[in-house]
């Protein structure tokens, strides 16, 4: 069986020895014993710590054992126990404030001390014990925070998915179908923009056809070539969603002078498929870096497939 540690810091060394002994003979190890309290920090830093630290409450030197008790506290997480003869009741107080783990009175028969001493490192168990359920708790507690949002974003998602799928069979005019879908998908991905773009028959430009976030006087104008080099031509090319993570650092390909001159960071494109191949591709962007789901990533191959049915 492991034996408790316990270092005593007690500056008449008359006192320290006799406890020293009567810990030996309580079968606990002493670790040191200490004058001062500059001289216990430093040893704890130096990395001897024992289980629990026996301190007299009226050291001498630039800090007593009060303050040495509270620097143990808050550093070293030891359990403390007070080692005092006559003290006043406003020492008392402010020994109290430190959260010790018991009081020994000078001088103090051997048993007593076990019993203090056994207390005390008891408690220290027990509140560490607690300590770890209430971090674990908590842990479970994000955890299943996260999870509801995540539920509860999901089911916005379908819900989108269902208005827009809806909005497709009506046969309304296909720019307000689309602009509709372009501002649901921004709002739903927490975006500031969305747009779609139609492919040439040139196969090398495409042009902005419905969007969000962007000036008005760009849509139905704005041509944005479609190169191997760039998003949109990559895009072209891929059977999968193109994720960004950070633009700047993209290194498979370029962000046009008009993502650029928006400022965007993050973002995704797909592929709208026509019925000879791409149609087009449904891009959506945002200011700020962000990490999207895979539900993200779900939900715009599902607004994709739309707009190819519509």
């Amino acid at each position: 069986m492991k034996k408790e540690r316990i270092m005593v810091v007690e500056d008449e060394i008359v006192t320290a020895r006799s406890l020293q002994m009567s810990l030996e003979k309580l079968d606990y190890v002493v670790t040191a014993i200490i004058s001062s309290g500059e001289q216990a920090i430093q040893k704890l830093e130096d990395g001897d710590c024992p289980d629990l630290v026996l301190m007299d409450i009226s050291l001498q030197g630039k800090i007593d054992g009060i303050e040495t008790a509270e620097i143990i506290n808050t550093r070293f997480d030891l359990p403390v126990i007070y080692l005092t003869s006559s003290v006043d009741i406003s020492v008392f107080e402010k020994a109290k404030t430190t959260n010790p783990y018991g009081y020994i009175t000078k001088p103090s028969k051997k048993e007593a001390l076990q019993k203090v001493i056994e207390l005390g490192l008891y408690r220290h168990r027990s509140d560490k014990e607690r300590r770890m359920l209430v971090i674990e708790l908590e842990k479970e507690i994000v955890k299943r925070n996260r999870i509801e949002k995540e539920l509860e974003i999901r089911v916005r998602q379908q819900n989108v998915i269902a208005y827009l799928g809806y909005k497709a069979l009506l046969s309304m005019d296909t720019i307000d179908f689309m602009n509709k879908v372009v501002k649901k998908v921004a709002d739903t991905l927490d975006n500031e923009y969305c747009n779609i773009l139609e492919l040439l028959p040139d196969d090398m430009n495409m042009l902005l056809l419905a969007g969000i976030g962007w000036e008005k006087d760009l849509l139905g104008h704005t041509k944005i070539k479609s190169g191997l080099d760039t998003q949109e031509g990559y895009t072209l090319n891929s059977s999968k969603p193109v994720i960004v993570d950070n633009l700047k650092a993209e290194t498979q390909f370029y962000g046009t002078q008009l993502l650029h001159k928006y400022n965007i960071v993050s973002g995704m494109s797909i592929v709208i498929q026509g019925k000879d191949g791409p149609w087009g591709i449904l891009e959506t962007y945002s200011i700020k870096q962000k990490t999207f789901s895979k539900n993200d990533i779900n939900f715009l191959h599902s607004i994709a497939n739309l707009l190819a049915s519509a």
